[in-house]
């Protein structure tokens, strides 16, 4: 009778499995949290149905605090971007894309965002009624 010679599997198992965990403990060592650094770009989009006569629009992009409750939104100086935009009459959907930069002295924390639309001849803290959309927690600047 032949005699049998016992593998080991242990070892190359433990090897591999040693691999994978020095592997994932890197990934995880290396990879950012979500969010923007200072100086990067972010991108916002606007997508909304139109039904107006046409003209001239800005739309807008601000970062701040909502204060107690959502119609209070207190924007932080340097930190709003807009967009002019021309639309021709008629009912049509739209689609707009408003890149908006980071200073590089802003500060790390997350922000609250605001979008709204208005005319030219609106305060830039006016805007058409039903376009303002306030959302919490909107974006997370890190540290470079």
């Amino acid at each position: 009778m032949p005699e049998t010679k016992k593998r080991d599997i242990v070892t190359p198992i433990a090897v591999t499995a040693g691999a994978v965990a020095v592997g994932t403990g890197i990934y995880f060592y290396m990879k950012k949290p979500k969010g923007v650094d200072p100086g990067e770009t972010f991108t916002v989009q606007f997508a909304f149905a139109y039904n107006g006569d046409g003209g001239d629009y800005f739309l807008q992009v601000s970062l701040g605090h909502v204060r107690i409750m959502e119609p209070f939104f207190d924007h932080i100086e340097g930190l709003t971007w807009t967009l002019g935009i021309q639309l021709p009459p008629g009912p049509q959907d739209w689609e707009f894309i408003v890149p908006c930069k980071l200073p590089l002295a802003v500060a790390t924390k997350v922000y609250d965002g605001e979008t709204l639309i208005r005319t030219p001849d609106m305060d830039w803290l006016d805007y058409i009624e039903d376009t303002k959309i306030v959302t919490r927690g909107a974006i997370t600047v890190r540290k470079e």
